[in-house]
C-alpha cells in the first residue's frame, strides 16, 4: 500500500511539473507576442511590435555569411523562449529582406524555414545560407565559426 501510495504521488508530481512547464511556455509565448499586428502602410505587411523587435535584431545584428540561435535571438530581444522567436520567424512577411534563414537550432542544424520542416524547405535554407558564405561540416550543420551566440545589444 506504501508503495502504492509513494508511486501515485510521484506520478502526480510529474503530471504537475509537466504541467508548470507547458503553463510558463504558454505565459512567455503570450507575454512575448501580447500585442495585436499594426500595418503598414508602404507594404501592408508588418507583425506584432514582439515580431518587429525580434526581426530588427535578426536584420542589424546577423550578418551575411553567419548565423544565430533561436535562443541567442531570445537573448537580445527580451524573451525567454527560443520557440516564441521560431513562431515570429515562420511568420515573416518580408523574407529574405528579414534574413529568418540566418537562424538555426542550438545543436547548429537548420531546423524550419518559411513555417515548412519538409525536406525542400531545408534545402532551399542550405542554399541560401551557402550562398552568403556559410560552412557546414561533414555532418550538415553550420560550422561552429560561423555562429554567433552572443548578439551585442543596441
Amino acid at each position: 500500500a506504501a508503495a502504492a501510495a509513494a508511486a501515485a504521488a510521484a506520478a502526480a508530481a510529474a503530471a504537475a511539473t509537466t504541467h508548470s512547464r507547458t503553463s510558463a511556455r504558454r505565459r512567455c509565448l503570450t507575454a512575448c507576442q501580447r500585442t495585436m499586428p499594426a500595418r503598414s502602410s508602404a507594404s501592408g505587411k508588418r507583425g506584432t511590435p514582439f515580431q518587429e523587435r525580434v526581426y530588427a535584431a535578426l536584420s542589424e545584428r546577423v550578418p551575411r555569411g553567419k548565423v544565430t540561435t533561436y535562443l541567442a535571438l531570445a537573448a537580445a530581444v527580451g524573451c525567454k523562449s527560443p520557440r516564441a522567436i521560431g513562431q515570429a520567424l515562420r511568420r515573416n512577411p518580408r523574407a529574405p529582406i528579414v534574413p529568418c534563414h540566418r537562424v538555426v537550432n542550438t545543436r547548429r542544424a537548420l531546423h524550419g524555414f518559411g513555417g515548412k520542416t519538409d525536406t525542400a524547405a531545408l534545402r532551399r535554407k542550405r542554399r541560401l545560407l551557402a550562398d552568403e558564405g556559410v560552412r557546414f561540416d561533414a555532418d550538415g550543420r553550420v560550422r561552429v565559426d560561423c555562429v554567433l551566440t552572443m548578439l551585442r545589444a543596441r
